[in-house]
This record gives structure tokens, C-alpha cells and sequence, in this order.
């Protein structure tokens, strides 16, 4: 299993951080385990000849990149892929490089470029090209979010739906919570939006994460759900559940997730 190791500590270069992050169940819980604990630097990879010259470093480049998208970070995404598809093009890694370009497409459409999308889809047809099957569920993720972003309902619905298949017939399952969760704020945003069932698809994907123990997609899923309770007028229903998850997490901790999720129960206290 691929894992990231040696990562050093940016606070201190001369600390050689030896975590180890299990890509199909270890990375989901990064908010509570990981990110936190050391701070974003060390996610950051600093170039060396190691990283440079050899596929093992510019996989765990690209690998960085991926989990700087998981914590929601478009531009430290944008930063690490621009590095990595450089390299990953210079000596031919090809899987690292369609992982970067991905990224860096999920990046772009995070950040207001609707093109992002045909990138991150390039990166997802040049990875499927390799016989890669590693990450293309949480990539059509990626993608699923990215076309709810832009109102583009149907294909995010599509992009769910192959990632669920994959999820089954591949086992790989580390993020099938999110697609849950997806699934239920693409079906809001249809015109006529199916309200039983997206909550229903809010409360299992609660249920997978609770299972997983993949804090930062319970904190998601609460998130939606919250919302969506909100709607139907079931504010304290809405303000505990939101509550008893955002509770869990450090008040000076700083991320997309828990910004947004504040947001929300200081809506539902108001």
C-alpha cells in the first residue's frame, strides 16, 4: 500500500517526520490524526534531489497534492501540482502525473475557472489509460463536486453513480461516505429536488463515516445534513447533531470544513 513517509516538518528541518498514511483508510481521518496535530507544514513536501530525480518522490508530491485537495486547499493544490506535473512530464511518471493534473483541475474549478473541469477530466481519462484503479473514486469525486459547483446536476449524479460502481466491484470504499454525501446535495439542487432522499443519502453517509471513523466526512455529512433540517424547520434537530460533530475539533484549527461547518451552527444559534 503507498504511504508517505520522511515528510520533514517545515517548523524544523531537521526533524524527519516518520507518519505513514494509508491511502485507502488513514487519510479520511487526517483532521483528527494528522493535520492538526503537526499543522499544514507538514503536508508540505520541500524539493530535494529525492523528489527530483525518482518516481518514488514525485508520486509522494503528487500524493500531497491529493491531500491538499482533501483538506480543501485549492491554491497549495495548485502550488504542489504545478511542481509535479512539471517533474512527473520531465521523466515520464505517468500515474503522478495524472494524479497532479486531476488536482490541479479540482484547484481551478475550485477557484472560479469552469475549464478546471475538462482538466480534471483529462487527469481521470490519462490515469484510467495506465490501468491505474487506485483513486479513481475519490477523483470522480472531485469531479462530482465540481459539477455541483457550476449547477451541472446530471453529470455530477453520473459521476457519483461510476464512482459508487467502483466502489463496489474495486473495493475501494475509503470514500464512499463523501459520495453519499454528494449524492444528497446534487439531488437538492434539481429543480424539483427529492427531499426524502437526499436526506436519506445525508444520514448514510453519516452512518459510513461514523463506521470508518473518517472524521472530516462525518463533519461533511453533518454539515449538509444540518442544512438540509434547517430547511424543513427542524433547527435543534439541525444545531445537535452540527454541534456534537463540530465539538470534536480544535477551536484554533483552521480548514475549509470547519470554516464552513461554524458558519452554519452560528446560522442555526442565531
Amino acid at each position: 500500500m503507498p504511504s508517505i513517509t520522511g515528510v520533514p516538518y517545515v517548523g524544523n528541518p531537521a526533524i524527519d517526520v516518520q507518519e505513514h498514511f494509508n491511502l485507502k483508510y488513514d487519510i479520511s481521518k487526517l483532521y483528527g490524526k494528522h493535520a492538526f496535530k503537526m499543522g499544514y507544514d507538514l503536508l508540505r513536501l520541500r524539493r530535494n534531489n529525492y523528489t527530483i530525480t525518482n518516481d518514488a518522490g514525485t508520486f509522494t508530491l503528487a500524493t500531497t497534492a491529493w491531500i491538499s485537495s482533501m483538506l480543501r486547499d485549492a491554491n497549495r493544490t495548485l502550488e504542489l501540482t504545478d511542481e509535479a506535473i512539471v517533474i512527473s512530464t520531465k521523466y515520464s511518471f505517468e500515474v503522478a502525473r495524472s494524479w497532479a493534473i486531476s488536482s490541479q483541475g479540482w484547484a481551478l474549478a475550485r477557484n472560479g475557472d469552469e475549464k478546471g473541469i475538462g482538466r480534471l477530466r483529462e487527469g481521470l481519462a490519462a490515469t484510467q489509460a495506465t490501468g491505474a484503479a487506485l483513486n479513481n473514486t475519490y477523483t470522480l469525486a472531485l469531479l462530482a463536486e465540481s459539477y455541483l459547483r457550476y449547477g451541472r446536476i446530471d453529470e455530477g449524479l453520473d459521476a457519483v453513480a461510476e464512482a459508487q460502481r467502483l466502489a463496489e466491484t474495486q473495493g475501494e470504499r475509503f470514500w464512499t461516505a463523501e459520495l453519499s454525501r454528494l449524492k444528497g446535495e446534487l439531488l437538492l439542487g434539481r429543480d424539483s429536488p427529492p427531499i426524502e432522499e437526499a436526506e436519506q443519502c445525508f444520514q448514510k453517509a453519516l452512518t459510513i463515516a461514523r463506521s470508518q471513523h473518517a472524521f472530516m466526512l462525518e463533519l461533511r455529512a453533518a454539515t449538509g445534513m444540518a442544512k438540509l433540517l434547517k430547511a424543513l424547520n427542524r433547527v435543534e434537530d439541525a444545531r445537535r447533531l452540527l454541534g456534537s460533530v463540530r465539538a470534536r475539533f480544535n477551536e484554533r484549527a483552521d480548514c475549509g470544513d470547519l470554516h464552513d461547518a461554524q458558519t452554519v451552527l452560528d446560522q442555526l444559534r442565531t
